[in-house]
């Protein structure tokens, strides 16, 4: 089913935040994931995703349950998004955001530009570390051969 995607606003409305076009198509589009079988088995065995007594001084497993315990709610509230955008495209033809929302966004956005830089640099130096490791114990990397955009480097 097509949804009207308006772009006129009146006078009135040009004040009011806006979700994007491709934000409400990547909204509508995802999928709930099934998780992953040792997520499930955690669940099966403690559904409130809560450490049991004795587990919360081991702060990996903590972590573990934070980790499957964030998954599933970011998986239910797919569907609760998807429906409340769809009824904003019914009603009005456009998403409208919250001066909260625009907010937050913004500020999620301003921390991943602050430390994008530091992030990325961090993760090719591990690639780049691990390459050497596989290289250091005899092991030939075929992936040397190939750069980042999936070009060959080889000189034949």
């Amino acid at each position: 089913m097509g949804y009207p995607l308006s772009t006129a606003a009146a006078p009135e409305e040009q004040q009011k935040h806006r979700m994007s076009k491709a934000d409400i198509l990547w909204i509508l589009a995802q999928k709930p994931m099934a998780p992953p079988a040792r997520y499930a088995a955690l669940k099966r065995s403690n559904p409130e995703l809560t450490p049991r007594p004795g587990e919360e001084a081991d702060e990996d497993r903590v972590g573990h349950y934070r980790v499957v315990k964030a998954f599933y709610e970011m998986e239910e509230r797919i569907p609760r998004t998807q429906e409340w955008a769809r009824g904003e495209l019914l009603k009005k033809g456009y998403v409208e955001l919250d001066e909260e929302t625009v907010s937050r966004k913004a500020e999620a956005q301003a921390v991943i530009d602050r430390e994008w830089p530091a992030n990325e640099a961090k993760m090719k130096e591990l690639v780049l570390s691990e390459k050497a490791d596989r290289v250091g114990e005899g092991g030939s990397d075929e992936s040397d051969d190939i750069d980042d955009e999936g070009e060959d480097d080889s000189d034949y």
